[in-house]
């Protein structure tokens, strides 16, 4: 097998890997940014608060730009590693790197959706 025939191989698996489970990444991620951004809001939207949507929706348009950036990053480190004797061990680890990152992720999306709110209802 020749080195392109490896590198097709390779990228074929990771992208079977990871790409389906984008989805639960994107999933959860919505999830945390709902837990972080809607109580506040139909609170602050019971006291007859006002909020710009297409402002909020657009800041989380760039948090899922951001969001699908930073999952696209695995490919990096998935590709540094192909073919090297850490492959294998990274394989094993994957499951544990996508909890890992998912859970980080979480809390990332949590946060930004708590400024997003924070941005809206003002307190100040």
């Amino acid at each position: 097998m020749d080195d392109k025939d490896a590198i097709r191989r390779y990228r074929n698996e990771a992208m079977r890997f990871w790409e389906w489970r984008r989805l639960i990444y994107m999933a959860l991620l919505a999830i945390a940014s709902l837990a972080g951004y809607l109580p506040g809001a139909i609170v602050s939207a019971g006291v007859g608060d006002q909020v710009n949507g297409t402002e909020v929706l657009l800041q989380f348009g760039v948090c899922f730009i951001a969001a699908n950036a930073c999952y696209t990053l695995i490919y990096a480190i998935e590709f540094f590693v192909m073919g090297t004797t850490a492959h294998g061990v990274f394989k094993h680890y994957r499951n544990w790197l996508l909890v890992a990152g998912c859970s980080f992720g979480a809390l990332v999306a949590f946060g930004m959706a708590r400024v997003i709110y924070w941005s809206q209802y003002s307190v100040f």
